[in-house]
């Protein structure tokens, strides 16, 4: 009876074992840039720039940023702009000879709500 028991187990788990990958579902890393298509999402919001500036990081001397989706460093291109400078929240790029500041976080000032008069 044992033996049986544990056939019956053995093919249980061979069953859960093959069924399982069928309703897992895929996990995405939160820490990876945004895909070409959720970059063009968020450079629809962005505005005129046409550069959306994700993350930044700055150790040891070296200075990075994720601009589209991309890793770049000062002097390397981005569509048609060179990065010109890294700073602790902001990009400087250099395109057709002018100069853009794209900002990690957008400047935003809130107002104090006022109460309604009686």
């Amino acid at each position: 009876m044992s033996r049986h028991n544990s056939l019956n187990t053995s093919l249980l788990c061979a069953a859960l074992l093959v069924v399982a990958p069928l309703h897992a579902q895929t996990l995405q890393d939160p820490m990876q840039p945004p895909t070409a298509a959720g970059a063009a999402t968020t450079q629809a919001v962005q505005g005129d720039s046409g550069f959306h500036l994700s993350a930044i990081r700055i150790a040891q001397g070296h200075r990075r940023a994720i601009i589209n989706g991309k890793n770049v460093t000062v002097g390397d291109i981005v569509g048609t702009a060179r990065v010109v400078a890294i700073q602790s929240s902001t990009v400087t790029l250099q395109q057709g000879g002018k100069m853009e500041t794209v900002a990690l976080l957008p400047v935003t000032i809130k107002k104090p709500v006022e109460a309604p008069q009686p």
